[in-house]
């Protein structure tokens, strides 16, 4: 069911707050900052309006910080042009393009920035390409790891190591299918490794509680106890609600 959001202010010392709520199925109210500025709250249906004012408030402060942090860095969350210089995000780091011809197409990451060779002409989507690829060949690596380290938590649940594939996502970060297929966002391996376990843990959750029910966030307590922390920092690198 698609959230319906609803607009409200409310005034934090000298700062106006501008946000959005809405209610969903879940058992706690979560807090969003997102890069393009955007303040969102997620609650329980059984949430009245003073208390989803009461968490604002609460955390006034660092939503003030995160859209002062996300004014110096929105520059990440624009679209990027494959050039020289440029920054681009690995497990959570930022890291500069340098761009040069060669005998041999490769990507490599050396000293803090990301080596494109190229060996024709240094074109941008050239350059987009082969960035693509080589995010997608170190995701690979990377989920698969995380998910075997992640199974540990469900020791008494008796879950194998799901399929896994990577996709383009546009709204989630991960998915897990009725049949067990779990489905991870390439955007994903832009994110720190704790961020990648939360989501891959919260999915494998969805094996067991399909529905984010009182026993899922349970059972997510249980197997990830800092998720919600983790969820923050996620919120960080995308507009995702998560």
């Amino acid at each position: 069911m698609e959230l319906k959001f609803i607009d409200d202010t409310i005034q934090f010392g000298r700062s106006v707050i501008n946000y959005q709520y809405a209610f969903s199925n879940r058992k706690h109210l979560s807090l969003s900052v997102y890069p393009d500025l955007r303040i969102i709250a997620i609650a329980p249906k059984s949430t009245n309006l003073v208390k989803i004012r009461e968490k604002i408030k609460k955390r006034g402060s660092w939503i003030l910080k995160q859209i002062q942090f996300f004014k110096q860095f929105l520059p990440v969350a624009q679209p990027r042009l494959f050039v020289s210089g440029e920054s681009h995000l690995y497990l959570g780091k930022q890291y500069r393009l340098k761009i040069q011809k060669g005998n041999k197409d490769q990507v490599k990451l050396i000293a803090g920035y990301f080596q494109v060779t190229v060996n024709d002409q240094k074109t941008s989507e050239k350059v987009r390409f082969l960035m693509e690829q080589w995010y997608l060949s170190h995701a690979k690596t990377t989920y698969s790891k995380l998910i075997e380290m992640s199974l540990s938590s469900f020791t008494k649940h008796d879950i194998k190591k799901p399929f896994f594939k990577i996709r383009h996502l546009k709204s989630k970060w991960g998915i897990c299918s009725k049949s067990g297929i779990l489905t991870l966002n390439t955007e994903l391996i832009k994110t720190p490794k704790s961020c990648i376990q939360y989501v891959i843990t919260h999915e494998l959750c969805h094996i067991i509680e399909p529905n984010h029910s009182p026993k899922f966030y349970a059972l997510l307590d249980q197997t990830i106890p800092e998720w919600s922390k983790l969820k923050e920092q996620l919120n960080l690198f995308g507009n995702i609600v998560y």
